[in-house]
């Protein structure tokens, strides 16, 4: 899929790989990214960075905790609202809590079907929407057993 002309929203896209990921899509020529995270002043840091970068209103940021689905489909509205489309959806949002395992998946795994099924909702074809793309980003610990991450009895 070309990058150039797109709008894309990136779960956890207020630092680290998120935040790259915004970035180079555009510098691939994206028209708009909406950053979605829970980080509020990283959030609008990166938001304005990107902006000064690339162009005024080239980037948003919606705070969003993405186990609430009403905040998350809020983001995809907000992301319509602001660009006029949204071609490209892209779950990012993690975070490693083996004390709070429950907000883990809830985050990891449940929020990553919530997104997914939001991006049929607002880019779907079956919705009469042109379609997108969507990417689940996952760490090698969702392939293999990471070894520091046993519990240890």
């Amino acid at each position: 899929m070309k990058v150039e002309g797109k709008v894309a929203m990136v779960t956890g896209g207020a630092r680290g790989i998120g935040k790259a990921i915004c970035a180079g899509l555009l510098e691939e020529g994206a028209k708009g990214v909406c950053i979605v995270d829970n980080r509020t002043a990283e959030g609008q840091g990166t938001a304005s960075e990107l902006c000064a970068k690339h162009g005024e209103n080239r980037a948003i940021y919606v705070n969003t905790d993405v186990t609430a689905d009403d905040q998350f489909e809020a983001a995809f509205v907000k992301t319509k609202d602001q660009y006029g489309r949204l071609d490209i959806v892209i779950n990012n949002a993690a975070i490693v809590d083996l004390v709070n395992y429950r907000r883990m998946v809830d985050v990891n795994l449940t929020a990553v079907i919530t997104g997914t099924m939001l991006a049929l909702k607002y880019m779907g074809k079956c919705h009469g929407f042109d379609g997108g793309i969507v990417v689940n980003v996952s760490s090698i610990g969702g392939l293999a057993a990471i070894a520091n991450l046993l519990f240890r009895f």
